[in-house]
Formats: C-alpha cells, sequence, structure tokens
C-alpha cells in the first residue's frame, strides 16, 4: 500500500501522487519528439524539462490560485529532491541515441542546483524555523527573477535560433504538454479543489531552471539545446500562471455560494 511522504512543516504528499505526477509527462514529451521527429538539438533541451518536475514557480502559481500552499510546497520539495535521481535515470533510457551526456557534470549540476539548496534550506529549517518562514517567500521571488533573468539572456542572444524553433513546431507540442501535466495534476490531487489545484499548478510548472542549467554545461556548445529549454519554459511558466488566475475566480466563487 502506498504510503506518505513528509514534507515541510508537517505537511504529507501520497506517494501515489508523487508517481502519478512525476512519470507521465517525461513519457508524453519523448512520445511527442519521437512522433514529431524534432530535430535531436531541440529535442534535448524538450527532454530536459519533461524530466525535470515542480518548479518553485509552481508555490506561487499555488498561492495565486489560492490552493492549498501547504500542500505545493511540500509536492515540489519532494519532487525537486527526486529530481536528482530521476533525471539521470530518463537521460539514459530516453535520450536521442548518439547523445552523450557527460554523468559527472550532470551530477554536478544536480548537486549544486537542487541537493545543495535542500540542504541548506533543511538546515536553516532545523536550526532556526522561525528565519526559514520569514526567508522563504523572499527566496522563492528571487529564485524566480532569477530564472526570468537568465531566460531573457538566453533569448537576447538566441533570438533567430528561438525563431527556427517556434517553426519547427515546439509550440503546439509544449502547449499540450503542459496541458496534459495540468489535467494529470488536477486528477491525481484527491478530494478538495484547493489540493487538487495545487497538485495540477505543481505538475504544469516544470523545474525550468534545473532544466537550462544541465543543457547549458553539458551542452555549452548547441545554444538550440537552451534555446528550447527557455521556449518550453516560459510556456510552462505562462501557462499554469493563468489558469492560476482562473482556478482563483472558480474557488472565491465557490466559497461565497457556501457562504451562509
Amino acid at each position: 500500500m502506498p504510503g506518505p511522504v513528509a514534507g515541510p512543516g508537517g505537511a504529507w504528499v501520497e506517494e501515489s501522487r508523487i508517481g502519478d505526477t512525476a512519470v507521465p509527462p517525461p513519457l508524453l514529451v519523448w512520445a511527442l519528439v519521437e512522433l514529431l521527429s524534432i530535430p535531436d538539438e531541440y529535442a534535448i533541451g524538450l527532454l530536459l524539462v519533461g524530466f525535470a518536475s515542480a518548479g518553485p514557480l509552481g508555490i506561487k502559481a499555488a498561492q495565486i490560485a489560492g490552493a492549498d500552499v501547504a500542500c505545493a510546497v511540500s509536492l515540489v520539495v519532494v519532487l525537486e529532491a527526486a529530481n536528482a535521481l530521476v533525471i539521470p535515470l530518463w537521460v539514459g533510457l530516453l535520450m536521442p541515441s548518439g547523445v552523450d551526456v557527460p554523468l559527472g557534470g550532470l551530477l554536478g549540476t544536480l548537486t549544486v542546483l537542487v541537493l545543495l539548496p535542500l540542504t541548506v534550506g533543511m538546515m536553516v529549517r532545523w536550526r532556526s524555523p522561525g528565519s526559514a518562514r520569514r526567508w522563504a517567500p523572499r527566496v522563492v521571488i528571487v529564485s524566480n527573477m532569477s530564472l526570468m533573468v537568465v531566460i531573457a539572456l538566453v533569448v537576447g542572444q538566441n533570438v533567430s535560433t528561438l525563431a527556427d524553433a517556434f517553426a519547427a513546431g515546439m509550440v503546439p507540442m509544449i502547449v499540450v504538454t503542459v496541458g496534459f501535466a495540468l489535467v494529470l495534476g488536477w486528477l491525481a490531487g484527491g478530494p478538495g479543489r484547493p489540493t487538487r489545484a495545487a497538485v495540477a499548478l505543481v505538475t504544469g510548472v516544470r523545474a525550468n531552471a534545473v532544466a537550462l542549467g544541465i543543457g547549458r554545461t553539458s551542452f555549452p556548445s548547441i545554444p538550440a539545446v537552451s534555446v528550447s529549454v527557455v521556449a518550453f519554459g516560459v510556456v510552462s511558466a505562462l501557462l499554469p500562471l493563468a489558469v492560476a488566475l482562473a482556478v482563483r475566480r472558480v474557488l472565491r466563487r465557490t466559497t461565497r455560494r457556501a457562504s451562509p
């Protein structure tokens, strides 16, 4: 029987929910890349984003939606930690044949971008829970803003390559993948609309910073990899945020109707 996994602050995340939201999106990205014959240089970046679950922006989206933020935080922490283990497995299983991702660089990037921040955060929370609660919202804002700056730099340096990526038919594939992830998260979210919304938004937002870090360190001479990560990242940020605004209206309307 699957059981709950402890998250920060005493919140719990069902193991089945983790598997249901983490496994299908990478498989869908791989299937669409194969079906649409996406060129390898773009496919690498798209797959990296597909492999990387639960970006921190999902927490902000849950806040905007008025969803279950504690559930969103727990799910992001658990899935980000799992990324350090599952991304190397996905790379070995689903990357196009002939594509070599240096294992040392991959593990180093995951250590710096995933394991080290999580370890520091857990230590701070253990030693000073009050400080952790005060700083957590600011850290999320800084992380999201830093990602936006990096995305802007990549776009500015690769405008023509980005246009070629859109021309290669990536946008419909990305929209389908993010939409699928949102619906999947909603269905796997269990009872209660706030929890369903939280799981949907966390599933829809990918860990774009992790994917971009791997792409830039493992494929520095192939700008199309970073460009495809950015293209996927932009959609996987904007679409869930738009959904979050819509969910907020629905939840508020439901709350008003339930009020005496």
